[in-house]
């Protein structure tokens, strides 16, 4: 219930602020949600799929006082990951003190991001938690927190200082190596979506299929460090069928591009985001190609949380389809639910009778009762197992 509770909440607060654009209060129940969101996430137990992993390698970490002699070269862990938690183990050795702070860095840095390019912040805090919350907080935790950095980073790429955009990129990369990507974003700044680029995005793409299915180690041999190589061997693995692939383009770059193409027509403002479309099709294409590469599209999350937001809004005040516009901007939210909803109840029968993958999440535990289910460390354990012997 309290999944629901909060959902509730957030769509009223959306519906009172946002779209009926009432005044007062404002900041007092955006702080509030803040701090829940903070509150649900930090006094969890044992409630997520990696945080089972982490929850268990907490105890390898090592104290403040050990990290000059820590393997760092040989470590599996990213540099900056391993003195968080040191300095966390250090303050108090217990890894729901940790993730009390991991919850409070990352929320904390997404609110302030939302609140900064955004004046429709409740709907945005709403689409984030329908689609990314339990994600960010509860399983991609050390991507959570490069991503983090990326945001921090944003405006010195739309400024052009090099300097602290790169420094900031170091730091997401050394607490998440997958920020690697997000080195190569300044080069797609002046591209837009026009024929041209669209041209040149499928030529890309058939090259990028060649390369994959004719020099696969090709990639591997210009990654400069073994971390990257194995990341790389690691998300290339997971690939799709014809048809999943096109669910993929559906999904991720067809829809999309409709609502940036809709958004163009009834949007009067300059489009957010404009620097970074171009580069989300390109990441799209990747994916599209090697499945397992849909991680990379998470450093676009918390921007493509804003501009659905604000596209939604746009829709109603525009009131295009007349005093349709309500019913047609639910249809849209309810309809974008799909993918998520068929993640989260896909069946887990085979690894733990009668439960879904829902059941990693729920029922909700937190550290005051310490409740375990032992259908949820055995939907995790074996759902690793299975996608570790994938071919």
């Amino acid at each position: 219930m309290i999944y629901i509770l909060i959902l509730l909440l957030l769509l009223l607060l959306s519906f009172h602020f946002d779209f009926n654009n009432q005044k007062g209060g404002e900041n007092f129940w955006y702080l509030t949600v803040l701090l829940i969101l903070i509150v649900l996430s930090g006094f969890r137990y044992k409630v997520g799929g990696d945080t089972l992993a982490y929850f268990d390698f907490f105890k390898d970490y090592p104290f403040i006082s050990d990290l000059p002699r820590y393997d760092f070269a040989n470590s599996k862990w990213d540099p900056f990951w391993v003195i968080l938690s040191s300095i966390s183990k250090s303050i108090i050795n217990d890894f729901t003190f940790f993730q009390f702070l991991h919850a409070i860095i990352l929320n904390i840095i997404f609110f302030r991001f939302v609140s900064k390019y955004t004046s429709f912040r409740f709907t945005a805090i709403l689409v984030y938690y329908i689609f990314f919350y339990i994600y960010f907080n509860t399983e991609i935790m050390r991507e959570s927190l490069a991503i983090c950095f990326f945001l921090l980073a944003y405006p010195f790429l739309k400024e052009k200082k090099w300097i602290k955009y790169y420094s900031l990129a170091a730091v997401a990369f050394l607490f998440h190596s997958s920020a690697i990507i997000i080195f190569t974003f300044p080069l797609f700044r002046n591209i837009r979506i026009d024929k041209r680029s669209i041209g040149v995005l499928i030529i890309g793409f058939v090259i990028l299929n060649a390369i994959l299915n004719y020099f696969p180690t090709l990639i591997q041999t210009i990654l400069f460090s073994e971390r990257l190589s194995n990341r790389f061997e690691t998300y290339s693995e997971f690939k799709t069928d014809i048809n999943g692939m096109l669910n993929i383009f559906f999904y991720y770059a067809f829809l999309p591009y409709l609502v940036v193409a809709l958004n163009n027509k009834i949007r009067r403002r300059k489009q957010l985001f404009e620097e970074l479309h171009m580069l989300y099709f390109v990441l799209v294409m990747i994916v599209v190609s090697i499945s397992g590469f849909a991680r990379m599209l998470n450093y676009l999350t918390p921007f493509m949380i804003i501009y659905f937001a604000d596209f939604l809004n746009t829709l109603y005040q525009r009131r295009t389809f007349s005093q349709l516009s309500g019913q047609v901007v639910f249809l849209i939210l309810l309809a974008s639910t799909i993918p998520k909803i068929r993640y989260y109840s896909a069946d887990t029968s085979k690894f733990y009778n009668g439960t879904h993958r829902y059941n990693l999440y729920y029922p909700y535990t937190s550290i005051f009762n310490k409740e375990e289910y032992r259908f949820r460390d055995i939907i995790f354990r074996e759902g690793q197992k299975e996608s570790l012997n994938r071919d």
